[in-house]
């Protein structure tokens, strides 16, 4: 009606008393209303005058603007996951946060908030529907061939699977859930163990764990029984409690036979090629094998029964069906490779003849490193611009090229600094904003390499008012250009222009080619040259040249 009452008053009137409506006011949002709503305005208004002078009825529309809600269809939760085949094209690879979770429907929660497994499920109360459990086929890896499903019902490997081989057992299910599992098929959830992890989610996967009824050897050791066939019983429930009552299997055999393979090295607690800290001269080490094995090692590469030192090893699995073999790896020796070699002999106590012993070895490398230096801190002292870059230069370390992470702060606390914006390499900056104050301000850097190497640093600023105009350091004729170049080089950052012959007003000047402090123009011999330079604080700085 406003933007009517412009051009036809009386239509605007006439509008106004048939609607029950008022012209909207000259405000902001009434002009943003009135240009987005002309369309309908017109509209409605010609199909009015259409209906004036004919039977006319009138009608009275309310708006009102009232808060969004989130949708009642519970079947859309599971979208907002970046990992459900119906997420939209603009969540792929999106973290669901408990926000986006809601705007997706009003019995929407997020499930493991915090873990990196965030998981946006409903929790309608009148779903009633249970898991649906099946073979994850990709979690199988290689073994995905090699199992017999029964849909709904489980699944059983092919093959029988060699003692104390690393297999993988991998469901999922058609939604977010905790599964549990137990060789007991009457077992209850509740008393059941937990499979995988006790997150909800849609794959679950356990990888090497026999929860098998496991045999004593007369020495103690323990072990599994070859030749016996196993079954485990799977339950699923969802975030409000569904669970499937009829338990899914898996079911698998051990090989039976005497073991005739060697114990098999599968990881140790520090990675190949790892770096050390300069300084350190042992370290704690354990390796992880398939069976119960006595193991040794050396700092050359020799046959099991030469090697100089025993580790000590249990013979009880741990919760990755692995067996722990620990020692102290020593003497480590800086800015060299140090090689250290293991072997591993089976079955312990039973007869020699019986036993299975590596023939290569497990060579693990670590490597020795320099101290990590800070070589430089820019700026120190009296700035006089808003912004600076801190600029930090490293060298040696773990890498020996300096290659680090740099931190900086208020406080000399690493756990309470902050990552240098470009790091991990030898030249690390950070565009900082200092404190506008005349109070000096002391910043706190610290550079950690990939040995554990640490250096540190200060820099002391203060802000201060740039009074002074930029000065010529030097100023020549360079030959390197061709033609020859007018080269100006400044004591500070600025900017220069230049005119051949008068003076003129900066601003009006022909602008100098620059990079940051040196600064050139085409070199006319004979020439008077009026230079001109303008810092950061307005400073100007007036020059002439003879060429």
């Amino acid at each position: 009606v406003a933007t009517l009452a412009k051009d036809d008053p009386k239509l605007a009137e006439m509008l106004s008393k048939e609607l029950g409506v008022k012209p909207i006011e000259k405000t902001f949002l009434g002009s943003l209303m009135s240009a987005y709503n002309i369309a309908s305005y017109v509209y409605l208004g010609l199909s009015i005058i259409d209906m004036i002078g004919t039977d006319m009825v009138s009608e009275k529309i309310i708006t009102k603007c009232k808060p969004w809600q989130a949708p009642t269809n519970s079947e859309d939760c599971e979208k907002c996951n970046p990992d459900d085949a119906n997420s939209p094209e603009w969540r792929t690879d999106k973290k669901c946060s408990e926000y986006t979770c809601k705007s997706f429907g009003q019995s929407c929660i997020l499930l493991n908030d915090g873990t990196g497994n965030d998981t946006c499920v409903s929790q309608n109360p009148r779903d009633v529907r249970p898991p649906v459990i099946s073979a994850w086929k990709d979690g199988l890896g290689n073994y995905k061939d090699k199992i017999i499903e029964v849909a709904n019902r489980g699944y059983s490997y092919k093959e029988e699977i060699p003692a104390y081989t690393v297999f993988p057992m991998a469901i999922s299910t058609n939604k977010p859930s905790q599964c549990r599992v137990s060789l007991n098929q009457s077992a209850t959830f509740e008393d059941m163990d937990v499979f995988g992890s006790a997150l909800y989610a849609y794959e679950h996967l356990v990888v090497g764990s026999l929860p098998v009824t496991y045999g004593i050897q007369g020495n103690g050791t323990i072990v599994p029984n070859p030749g016996t066939s196993y079954t485990l019983f799977i339950k699923c429930s969802d975030s409000i409690g569904n669970k499937n009552e009829a338990p899914y299997y898996i079911k698998y055999t051990i090989k039976g036979g005497p073991d005739v393979t060697p114990p098999v090295i599968e990881s140790t607690s520090i990675s190949d090629n790892s770096y050390f800290a300069y300084g350190i001269n042992e370290t704690n080490m354990e390796i992880y094998i398939n069976e119960p094995s006595d193991c040794k090692w050396s700092q050359t590469n020799q046959e099991y029964d030469t090697m100089e030192n025993a580790l000590q090893c249990s013979h009880t699995p741990n919760e990755f069906s692995l067996y722990t073999c620990k020692t102290m790896l020593k003497p480590l020796i800086d800015q060299i490779v140090n090689k250290f070699y293991f072997r591993c002999k089976d079955q312990p106590g039973v007869q020699e003849k019986d036993r299975n012993t590596n023939e290569q070895s497990f060579e693990l490398t670590l490597r020795g490193s320099y101290p990590l230096k800070i070589d430089s801190i820019q700026p120190s002292g009296d700035i006089f611009t808003r912004n600076f870059t801190m600029k930090v230069e490293t060298s040696k370390g773990a890498t020996f090229d300096g290659k680090s992470y740099c931190y900086y702060g208020n406080v000399n606390d690493v756990n309470l600094m902050s990552l240098f914006f470009k790091t991990n390499s030898s030249y690390h900056e950070q565009v900082l904003s200092p404190v506008r104050s005349a109070t000096p301000y002391t910043y706190y850097v610290i550079c950690i390499d990939y040995g554990g190497n640490f250096a540190n640093a200060t820099t002391t600023i203060k802000m201060s008012q740039d009074v002074k105009a930029p000065k010529i350091s030097r100023i020549y004729r360079d030959t390197s250009y061709t033609p020859a170049h007018l080269k100006v080089i400044l004591d500070e950052i600025a900017d220069c222009q230049y005119n051949i012959g008068k003076d003129f007003t900066y601003g009006d000047g022909h602008p100098m080619n620059t990079d940051s402090t040196e600064h050139d123009a085409l070199y006319e011999k004979g020439s008077t040259y009026y230079i001109r330079c303008l810092d950061a604080s307005n400073n100007l700085m007036l020059h002439i040249f003879h060429a």
